[in-house]
């Protein structure tokens, strides 16, 4: 064999490794059949052909075309090579998703209804997942608004009109602080003055809460000796009072007094009741028998 053979031979032998290893690095397995399947979307978020299919964090599989649905450009198909031993069911979702923080973008399908195999070269749902740039972007979009509005407001604070004000404004407070220091300079004897004073009565004070405190102490100590007495009082007529209507009551149940001979002498009872029938008969007496106890006559004459 001539060595131009073998040089030729070597090469061919190398580039197929090399395409084969590369491919076999963006997940193309050669030696493992595949099912197609299709799926459709207005814009493809930067996906490239041989951009990885994943199931459950698994690569299963890689796009392997992406072309325009019809002349409108409305729409765009992407051809899915997933291996044949997945299952891809019914209503099956496929997702363009971010991956990682550069952004890479891949095919998340969302496998629904296994038990319902869907043919090959169907259309699976499309959608298209907000990456994490993309939700950054939203959480970052209201602080980027409200930085821009902070920045408008004090363009405006700062203005030509407003800045003149505010040169006026330090202007006067530098002002009011040198004739703020002459009058401390002019008066810091009657300061020192004053401020000795404080000093003064803030002793004074001192020292008068240190003498009464004692007195108040003696004070809560004969308000507390004036309390005991009075309570001590209060419980011995308390008890008094109570000896005595137990005396009373002691009487009443022996029948003795008014109020126990009330309560335990029935003879008051039966005079009572003699007196009530005795008065109904006279009642009676007197309403069948009026004549018997008045007398009345228009020409004075008694009757017999």
């Amino acid at each position: 064999m001539h060595r131009e053979t073998k040089v030729a031979i070597f090469v061919i032998i190398a580039g197929t490794m090399l395409y084969m290893g590369f491919n076999f690095l963006k997940g193309i397995d050669f030696f493992s059949s595949t099912k197609k399947y299709y799926a459709v979307y207005p814009d493809v978020q930067g996906l490239m052909v041989s951009n990885a299919v994943i199931v459950n964090g698994l690569n299963v599989g890689r796009v392997s075309d992406i072309s325009f649905t019809d002349d409108t450009l409305h729409g765009l198909r992407v051809t899915l090579d997933i291996r044949k031993e997945v299952s891809i069911g019914d209503s099956s979702i496929a997702s363009i998703a971010s991956q990682g923080l550069l952004g890479s973008k891949s095919i998340l399908v969302k496998i629904m209804h296994p038990e319902k195999p869907l043919p090959e070269k169907s259309y699976l749902i499309s959608e298209i997942e907000q990456g994490m740039m993309d939700k950054l972007s939203l959480k970052t979009e209201p602080i980027l608004k409200n930085f821009n509005s902070s920045l408008e407001r004090v363009n405006g604070i700062m203005s030509p009109e407003n800045t003149v004000s505010l040169t006026h404004i330090l202007a006067n407070f530098d002002r009011t602080t040198l004739l703020l220091n002459h009058m401390i300079a002019s008066n810091d004897a009657r300061i020192g003055a004053i401020l000795q004073n404080v000093q003064n009565l803030t002793t004074s004070l001192v020292e008068t809460e240190k003498m009464l405190k004692p007195i108040l102490a003696k004070t809560n100590t004969f308000a507390d000796s004036l309390n005991k007495m009075q309570l001590a009082a209060t419980i011995e007529n308390t008890n008094k009072a109570l000896a005595e209507l137990n005396k009373s009551l002691l009487q009443i149940n022996k029948g003795k007094g008014t109020v126990g001979k009330l309560l335990y002498d029935d003879s008051l009872y039966t005079y009572l009741s003699n007196s009530s029938r005795d008065l109904d008969k006279l009642l009676i007496d007197l309403k069948e028998k009026p004549k018997r106890y008045v007398h009345f006559s228009l020409f004075g004459r008694k009757d017999k």
